[in-house]
């Protein structure tokens, strides 16, 4: 029986494939606006957790809902 890992989420694929596009334009830093797992609006922006999960950092909030995260390049 041959076992494979799941890919990772659709989501995730599109998170990766950013960092990767910014970091070949050059870019040093890229920057996020997820929400909580539980927030009632904006998901479309992602997840806290997930952004976390690929090293970015928080750095503040705009508004009540999303947060400001950022990942080094």
């Amino acid at each position: 029986m041959l076992l494979r890992a799941a890919p990772p989420a659709p989501s995730r694929r599109i998170e990766r494939a950013a960092v990767e596009a910014a970091r070949e334009r050059g870019a040093h830093v890229v920057e996020a606006f997820p929400v909580a797992p539980d927030s009632p609006s904006f998901r479309f922006g992602g997840y806290v957790p997930m952004f976390a999960a690929a090293g970015f950092t928080e750095r503040g909030r705009t508004g009540t809902r999303r947060h400001v995260m950022e990942l080094r390049l």
